[in-house]
């Protein structure tokens, strides 16, 4: 695998580039995600997966994208401080993918509200 960086002709095996697709789109990314299956397309050579997702902090939405590793159960989410309560809040939610699936846990809010995957990536050969 390389990222022919400077275009250098003298490379071998430069057609085996790392290339993004997108798998998936969440079409109500401003609306509460309960926990589900994805169903997403077969992609070949798939080496990681980014996942961008939105973030209800403290009245205003932020985003973030967060790698993850094909069949990793990984950690979605933040912390952060809410003068509202005085205290830091924990916004999280776990997703799995593997193959032709991304399964995503409930967020801690448990309404779905706090972490909103909004795209799917996967970085293959």
């Amino acid at each position: 695998m390389i990222f022919n960086a400077y275009a250098v002709e003298e490379i071998e095996n430069k057609e085996t580039l790392l290339r993004c697709t997108k798998l998936w789109e969440n079409d109500a990314s401003n609306a509460a995600f309960g926990a589900q299956t994805i169903t997403l397309p077969v992609v070949e050579g798939v080496i990681f997966y980014i996942v961008e997702y939105r973030l209800d902090c403290s009245n205003s939405s932020s985003y973030k994208s967060d790698f993850v590793f094909p069949k990793h159960h990984t950690a979605l989410g933040s912390i952060y401080y809410s003068h509202d309560y005085g205290k830091w809040i924990e916004l999280s939610r776990n997703v799995t993918i593997a193959d032709t699936s991304a399964v995503f846990s409930a967020d801690s809010r448990e309404d779905g509200s706090f972490v909103v995957p909004t795209a799917i990536y996967a970085f293959h050969l």
